[in-house]
């Protein structure tokens, strides 16, 4: 379940000092999903990661979500944290813009 895998990521992530405690979960349903418990628990790190990254310097929190909507099972990590730099962001953007499998 989604639960699980998100308790387990809460559970085993290298929190530094007292950053777990910027960390709340908000609405939860949980929900079975089809697909390896073990790499959502690593994708969960690397949202874990790249938030407390963004509210490492402010007061800034983390939540995490997840529920059944309008059909559609959701998992969401936000924060508060500042964002990227406008010219930061199109950078990102291009790297992670799909590939052109048609040349």
């Amino acid at each position: 379940s989604v639960r699980a895998c998100v308790e387990e990521a809460l559970a085993c992530y290298p929190f530094d000092g007292d950053m777990r405690g910027r960390v709340r979960l908000g609405r939860q349903e949980d929900f079975s999903f089809h697909g390896s418990g073990a790499l959502l628990v690593l994708v969960l790190y690397n949202l874990l990661k790249n938030a407390l990254a963004a509210v490492r310097d402010s007061e800034g929190l983390i939540e995490i979500s997840f529920y059944r909507e309008h059909g559609a099972c959701r998992l969401e990590v936000t924060d508060t944290g500042r964002g990227i730099a406008p010219l930061r962001g199109r950078e990102r953007r291009d790297e992670l813009a799909p590939l052109d499998l048609g040349r």
